[in-house]
């Protein structure tokens, strides 16, 4: 039996009007290795953004942290949720065979 895990996290500044997009349906899913270089860094800072807060023993810099944690992501098991064009949020689905970090 094969289960898909998936975990989703949306950058802050979205997090707060995120009922409001949802009513526009404004919000497109891409593969984030579809999306180039770029996506590398936002899912990172994403990511930072979500857990900083337990991510302090690392660094208190979150500029660090990006840097840091932006090379560990399997780019080809998460996926970018776009705003207005701009990656708002990531999610990674997996088997469990393929791991997401």
């Amino acid at each position: 039996m094969n289960n898909t895990y998936s975990m989703g996290i949306f950058l802050g500044e979205y997090r707060d009007r995120l009922d409001e997009v949802v009513l526009r349906m404004n919000i497109e899913i891409k593969p984030a290795k579809d999306l180039g270089e770029i996506s590398k860094k936002k899912i990172s800072e994403i990511f930072v953004d979500a857990f900083g807060k337990d991510l302090i023993f690392f660094s208190k810099d979150k500029t660090k942290l990006v840097r840091a944690f932006q090379h560990m992501f399997n780019f080809d098991v998460f996926y970018c949720a776009l705003i207005d064009g701009e990656i708002a949020g990531i999610t990674a689905c997996t088997d469990g065979k393929v791991h997401s970090v």
